[in-house]
């Protein structure tokens, strides 16, 4: 969409006359174009009090989880429950349907996905503990969500309004799991279609191949990821595709390094149907075949989400 505009004026040298001159107007400029709802404004803009404003520039709620830290990991068999204290700003936390605060609203907490409770009082300045959740049964990586809402239950749509925190149950086995983009998130392509996608570790560490010998290996667990879009993992394996599109990338650490966090570092594209689309994450060794776990056979090291993937801005 561009805005065309026709500007006219008056000049006055020796006899009066006029002059015109066309220009053609940048239609995602903030604060600049009117408009009545936010689908006249151009991408990356809503519509606030009649004018196209950028949502980055909007004042929202700012929601933090200040503890746990990212990436505990809880005992399985041990550890029952998990604590959130909260932190943030700008939201009044209220059950009132009709509460005049323009930032008026409540918290929804999700664990993978399925809503766990919601907090309508305290204050997020000052810090406030959500009621224990129960810890998942199943060991691996678990994600939380914070999201605010305003009170007439629509999602505040600002950056920081929700926040997400990736944990794992740890069962003393080996997993990997993706920390980002969260599991059932919108997931906004970059201009070159594209994503971001970090993995993490648990019992298990990521090393380069290249720069470890087969037969001089160590018994600790380790190897590398092979990343997946939409393929059938785990039926597939130990023979998954190798094939783009969907093979996508090989996750190693540089040199010699050994780590447990490692973010793609080429670029991971998505289909361009619409609808839900599958991450998935395997686990490979050091000879290049996927991993299974120690005194197991056929027991693979794998990660599997559903995102839902969008257009930059959207």
């Amino acid at each position: 969409m561009t805005r065309h505009v026709r500007l006219c004026t008056c000049l006055c040298v020796g006899l009066s006359s006029s002059a015109c001159y066309d220009a053609t107007l940048d239609p995602d400029i903030s604060g600049v174009f009117a408009c009545e709802e936010t689908e006249d404004c151009g991408i990356g803009l809503q519509c606030i009090d009649s004018v196209c404003v950028a949502t980055s520039e909007i004042v929202g709620p700012v929601v933090e989880i200040q503890s746990p830290p990212s990436l505990a990991a809880f005992r399985m068999g041990v550890d029952r429950d998990i604590s959130l204290i909260l932190r943030g700003s700008n939201l009044f936390l209220t059950s009132d349907p009709n509460a005049p605060e323009p930032l008026a609203g409540y918290l929804d907490v999700y664990l993978d996905g399925v809503i766990q409770g919601t907090v309508f009082s305290g204050t997020l300045e000052q810090g406030l503990t959500v009621p224990p959740l129960t810890l998942p049964a199943t060991p691996g990586l678990h994600h939380i969500r914070v999201a605010a809402h305003r009170v007439d239950g629509t999602a505040f749509e600002t950056a920081r309004a929700q926040v997400n925190y990736a944990f794992w149950v740890d069962d003393g086995h080996e997993h990997i799991g993706i920390i980002e983009p969260a599991p059932a998130s919108k997931v906004a392509k970059n201009p070159d279609g594209s994503v971001r996608v970090e993995v993490a570790s648990l019992n298990f560490t990521f090393v380069n191949p290249g720069f470890v010998s087969a037969e001089e290996a160590p018994s600790d667990p380790e190897g590398y990821v092979s990343l997946y879009v939409d393929a059938q993992v785990p039926d597939c394996l130990p023979a998954c595709p190798r094939q783009y599109p969907q093979y996508q990338a090989t996750l190693v650490p540089a040199g010699l390094s050994r780590v447990n966090r490692i973010a793609a570092d080429q670029a991971v594209f998505l289909p361009d149907h619409a609808g839900t689309v599958k991450l998935q994450v395997v686990a490979q060794d050091i000879v290049h075949e996927p991993y299974s776990r120690q005194g197991s056979e056929n027991d693979f090291v794998f990660h599997s989400i559903p995102i839902q993937p969008t257009a930059a801005f959207e």
